[in-house]
């Protein structure tokens, strides 16, 4: 399915291409950073997306985008460190004309939404985290954290089975009989290098 609304361009300091949607018309801006991967078209299959996005923009002009390396933004320089995909999410409310916008940082989206806040402060009237972590990997001051061993095996797993439609299972409950449209969304929303290399982030 092709996105409802008109898929636009951003273009980073930086010069890489960054997909994104608007949808809304609220008074006051939030822009919603996604976990992990994305496709702005594909998305609008899973109907979770289509009833946040409605809900969402009955109240607030609603930015969305697709990471570098990622769904339809620029694919071929990586997926890039957190301070490159914080230009992303710049570049984005400058192609909109938002000065300042409420941040959702959902799973992996969270510290990157917590870079947002850090090196533009000015840009960000708050955060909402939702499934969100400080880090992942254990250490002498983590040691609630997963241990490294366990996180570098998770990440060869996805690097080996990613487009088959069983990894993305992992981070959204759904029935085994989508398995075919969930590994249609997964060749399409990155390769499977991106996808272990944004696990290793």
């Amino acid at each position: 399915m092709t996105a409802p609304v008109p898929v636009s361009y951003a273009r980073t300091d930086d010069g890489i291409d960054i997909a994104y949607t608007v949808t809304g018309n609220g008074p006051r801006d939030v822009v919603v950073i996604h976990g992990f991967t994305t496709h702005l078209d594909l998305v609008w299959d899973q109907p979770w997306h289509t009833t946040w996005d409605r809900r969402l923009g009955e109240h607030f002009r609603v930015l969305t985008f697709d990471k570098r390396g990622t769904g339809l933004s620029d694919r071929s320089l990586g997926s890039g460190s957190i301070e490159d995909r914080t230009r992303d999410v710049v570049a984005v409310m400058d192609a909109v004309g938002s000065e300042r916008a409420s941040l959702v940082g959902i799973s992996e989206g969270a510290p990157l939404s917590l870079s947002m806040a850090a090196m533009h402060p000015d840009r960000v009237d708050r955060i909402v985290i939702y499934g969100g972590f400080a880090r992942l990997a254990a250490g002498p001051d983590y040691p609630q954290g997963v241990a490294v061993d366990v996180l570098e095996e998770f990440a060869r797993w996805i690097g080996e089975y990613w487009g088959r439609g069983v990894c993305f299972t992992v981070f959204v409950d759904s029935p085994g009989d989508l398995q075919d449209a969930w590994a249609h969304f997964e060749r399409n929303a990155c390769t499977r290098q991106v996808a272990e290399a944004i696990l290793r982030g």
